[in-house]
Order: structure tokens, then C-alpha cells, then sequence
């Protein structure tokens, strides 16, 4: 899930500038938001997930990247798993769909797993923090919500010898409208 600290911000900086405007917000999985676009439901969607790769006329573009670091509690740590050893631990992923605990070990083992112990599905960064805080399972987080967690020694960084899984957020709009002035302004914030 887009971490909510750079939604919050994002929104923040619009409405400064933008006083008379009204925001909603709502969370939806990729393939919704894409429909939701389509039907011109929304304006805009931030996503982790380049829409345009779930329908070819919505055109996405970055607006930042982060790395993704897997952590867990004291009580499932290791630092290093084998390979096997990392397909048994138990995760929690953001939403069945999802496979970026399968990513992350594709990324730093070099073989995607054959399986993914999961024993939640949270749908966003702050319940998948939220679970792992409470030893349910290791989960993928971006850096800067683990960050706080890891300094005080709550969280511990599982790792390899491959450097870190990089990922990205996106602003996904109708390529066949002109840039808008909505998507203009989340753009230059």
C-alpha cells in the first residue's frame, strides 16, 4: 500500500495551494482504480502499481521511489535465510492479488519462491506494520515507514548480499485527456 505519511503530504500541499478545492480519497486495488479511471469515476489515482500496465490508455508517471525492506519482530528474526528457509517464514502480505513478498525474495535470492506463507492480508503499509509490530509475520515495507520502528530496535531488517528492492509510486490519469490541472499540480508538488 502507498504509505500514508506521502498520501497525507501529497493532499496537504495541494490543498495549501489550493484552498477552494475538495479531495477524497479512497483505497482500491489496481484493477478498480484502472475502472474506476475509464469510467471517469475519479480524476487521478496514486497507486504502487503502474495502471497503464492494467489498460493501455491510462498513462502513468512516477512521482517517487523507495526502497522495500522485509522486517519482522524480535521473535521471528533471523538476519540471512536460506532460500528454503525464507519460503517457511510467515508473512503478511497487503492483498491476495499482491505478490511483493514474492518480489523481494525474486529480487534478493535470484528464484521467485514456489510458495509465500501468508497469514494476513492487510491491504495497506500501516496494518502490515501494525501486524508485524505484533510478531504475526515478517512483512515488505517501504523504508521510511520501517525507519522509525528499526532505530528503535521494534523491527529488525531481514537482508542479503543483493542490494535493496527499489520500488515506485505513481499518478495514473487518462492518456487520452490532456494533462489536467489537478494532474499538473500533484505533478509539481
Amino acid at each position: 500500500g502507498f504509505p500514508r505519511q506521502d498520501l497525507a503530504e501529497i493532499t496537504a500541499s495541494f490543498l495549501e495551494t489550493h484552498p477552494g478545492a475538495e479531495v477524497k480519497i479512497l483505497f482500491a486495488s489496481a484493477r478498480d482504480l484502472s475502472q474506476l479511471l475509464l469510467h471517469n469515476r475519479i480524476d487521478l489515482a496514486f497507486s504502487v502499481q503502474k495502471l497503464q500496465a492494467v489498460d493501455p490508455r491510462i498513462a502513468s508517471r512516477e512521482l517517487f521511489r523507495e526502497e522495500l525492506v522485509l522486517v519482522s519482530g524480535r521473535k521471528l528474526h533471523r538476519k540471512k535465510f536460506s532460500f528454503d528457509e525464507i519460503q517457511q517464514l510467515p508473512v503478511v502480505e497487503y492483498y491476495q492479488s499482491s505478490d511483493l513478498f514474492r518480489r523481494w525474495v525474486r529480487h534478493h535470492y535470484g528464484r521467485r519462491p514456489t510458495r509465500a506463507r501468508v497469514r494476513a492480508f492487510a491491504a495497506s503499509s500501516e496494518l502490515v506494520l501494525d501486524l508485524v509490530l505484533k510478531n504475526v509475520g515478517a512483512g515488505v515495507l517501504p523504508e521510511s515507514v520501517a525507519a522509525p520502528y528499526l532505530k528503535r530496535g521494534q523491527l529488525l531488517k531481514i537482508g542479503s548480499d543483493r542490494p535493496g528492492l527499489r520500488d515506485f509510486a505513481w499518478m495514473n490519469g487518462l492518456r487520452a485527456a490532456p494533462l489536467g490541472r489537478i494532474q499538473r499540480v500533484f505533478a509539481e508538488s
